[in-house]
């Protein structure tokens, strides 16, 4: 089995025998009531005396009461064995007898489809649902190519090459509506400019500016910066970040990854990831401060729906952009 064999997650999720797996590896189940069986927590640093996490077998999730540790039967394996969750799933297709790809790769899908609209005369089918036209009725795609500074001060600060300016069109305006911001270009998934969104130039930033500004009427939430180059990968899943700099820092990396431009995820979002994506594993990695952690749960609850989910919790007080690549490495080896 190669590195990157597609290996359906959320199939050998949604089939595991939760029961099985546990009496395979070795897992005393201390009592069981309903859907509840109580076992010794399975995180590494936990050194769980007493048998304080749940595993509810229906869900296939488990949560520990003393450390707070969560996650799926996949985290679980992955936590007990000390592998990475890809390995993790493969054990667990191999105890409970199931495929861990009863379907085509999903990037294969995608340029079936795509050779298809190729065929048509027509780029990938984007429907989008009434309510998020309705939203975007106002707005006006700003097509215009700014003159930037690309030489400016802010982005050799920042540690920005020539190359990732010229790839992610950025660079320092000093007049209009992004005065005094460092600007990097909005496009839609098939690659069609939106406008400018821009980030004030300072570490300071005026009680009367906002940080990031966006153009008037901008539908963020109809939008995935960074989603028309993703489409063109063969990832198996996506890092899901709140920034543009954050995913120019992943990207530095090599690493797939979309930026959400704030702290929430729409229903067109998700619906991009499912139809024009078609993936089915997402690593979320919100910022290290208070409003990044506040956003984890809502966030969770909304993926896991669709997606089979890993939360990266960064460090305090950092998000991906200074996080050290280790640690980068590390939390994403062997899954994207």
């Amino acid at each position: 089995m190669g590195k990157n064999e597609y290996i359906d997650f959320n199939h050998v999720k949604a089939h595991a025998d939760v029961l099985t797996v546990l009496k395979l590896l070795g897992i005393e189940v201390k009592r069981q009531a309903g859907d509840e069986a109580r076992i010794h927590c399975p995180a590494p640093d936990h050194e769980d005396r007493r048998a304080s996490c749940d595993v509810n077998v229906k869900k296939k999730t488990f949560f520990c009461h003393s450390c707070g540790e969560t996650g799926t039967i996949l985290t679980l394996v992955s936590h007990f064995l000390g592998c990475d969750l890809r390995k993790a799933c493969k054990e667990i297709a191999g105890m409970c007898d199931i495929s861990v790809s009863p379907r085509s790769h999903p990037q294969a899908r995608k340029k079936k489809q795509k050779a298809r609209n190729e065929g048509e005369g027509s780029k990938p089918a984007s429907p989008r649902p009434a309510p998020e036209e309705e939203n975007k009725a106002d707005f006006k795609p700003f097509t215009t190519t700014l003159r930037l500074d690309t030489e400016h001060k802010y982005g050799k600060k920042r540690g920005f090459t020539p190359e990732e300016i010229d790839l992610f069109e950025m660079g320092f305006q000093d007049r209009g509506l992004m005065q005094n911001r460092w600007c990097v270009r909005l496009h839609d998934i098939h690659g069609e400019p939106l406008g400018y969104c821009g980030r004030y130039a300072a570490k300071k930033v005026p009680k009367d500016a906002e940080k990031w500004l966006f153009p008037a009427g901008f539908p963020k939430q109809d939008v995935l910066f960074n989603a028309h180059r993703f489409f063109k990968t063969e990832a198996l899943g996506v890092i899901l970040v709140e920034g543009p700099f954050s995913v120019r820092r992943l990207h530095s990396l090599e690493l797939p990854a979309v930026a959400l431009l704030g702290r929430s995820i729409s229903d067109e979002q998700i619906r991009i990831l499912l139809d024009e994506f078609e993936i089915e594993l997402v690593l979320l990695m919100m910022d290290g401060d208070a409003p990044g952690r506040k956003a984890v749960p809502g966030m969770l609850e909304r993926l896991c729906r669709d997606f089979y989910v890993r939360d990266v919790k960064l460090p305090d007080g950092h998000d991906p952009e200074t996080v050290p690549e280790d640690f980068i490495r590390q939390e994403v080896w062997g899954v994207v």
